[in-house]
């Protein structure tokens, strides 16, 4: 696969997890709707809450605003990951074409992801849609100092590939991935499928991953229908 087949060759990819290559939705929200209730909150607020992409201490200040101590807030944080441990991994559905898309792009570059979930929560899922074989790495928020929107898990990422950060592809949905991905100077491309709002920060669109890994590339920074399938 030339460089100039595309325009741009990466020399490393890397994936969000949630939304991007796994609908985890249904576990998130039982161990979500199970904090609330634990602090006193209707667990139907959990139905009501957007937290995608964002931290685990900042979606239980979401979760139960409340919360006035930084011990009470890291104990709901602890509930929050443990419950999602038991339940995400059970009722994850691997997104569309994700697989067959990874295994393609291994054969030519190094692919990884990077998730603001917690390793525990990720490497169960990554596990339970039978991408984990072909990865070369898996980092969760906790394996950084400062989460998404924050640039520490792309450039962590950036690394593990062995590539610099603008040779970085990343593959994202939510606006605090894609600002983070876009503040450790990598390239990247939004996923909308999951009902994702667009982001114009992004360099590309695609409305799903079930496609040859070339179309993929394609769509890294085009202007015109193949960026928007």
């Amino acid at each position: 696969m030339a460089r100039d087949e595309f325009g741009w060759m990466p020399a490393g990819l890397v994936f969000d997890c949630d939304g991007v290559l796994a609908d985890t939705g249904d576990g998130w929200l039982i161990a979500e709707r199970a904090v609330c209730s634990a602090y006193g909150v209707d667990p139907e607020h959990a139905d009501r809450t957007d937290t995608r992409g964002v931290s685990m201490a900042a979606s239980v200040r979401l979760l139960v605003p409340h919360l006035t101590s930084e011990s009470q807030t890291r104990d709901a944080q602890e509930l929050l990951i443990e419950t999602a441990r038991e339940c995400v991994a059970q009722s994850v559905i691997a997104l569309p074409g994700v697989v067959d898309l990874i295994r393609e792009a291994v054969e030519v570059i190094p692919v990884g992801v990077a998730s603001n979930a917690p390793t525990r929560v990720l490497e169960p899922v990554l596990d339970a849609i039978g991408v984990a074989p072909f990865l070369t790495f898996a980092l969760g928020a906790d394996q950084v100092a400062v989460p998404k929107p924050a640039p520490d898990l792309y450039l962590a990422a950036a690394r593990r590939v062995g590539a610099p950060a603008h040779r970085t592809l990343v593959i994202e949905d939510s606006s605090t991935g894609i600002a983070a991905a876009r503040a450790a100077g990598c390239r990247v491309l939004q996923v909308l499928g999951t009902g994702a709002e667009r982001q114009s920060a992004a360099d590309g669109w695609l409305h799903g991953l079930d496609l040859p890994f070339g179309e993929v590339l394609a769509a890294v920074g085009a202007a015109g229908p193949s960026a928007q399938r």
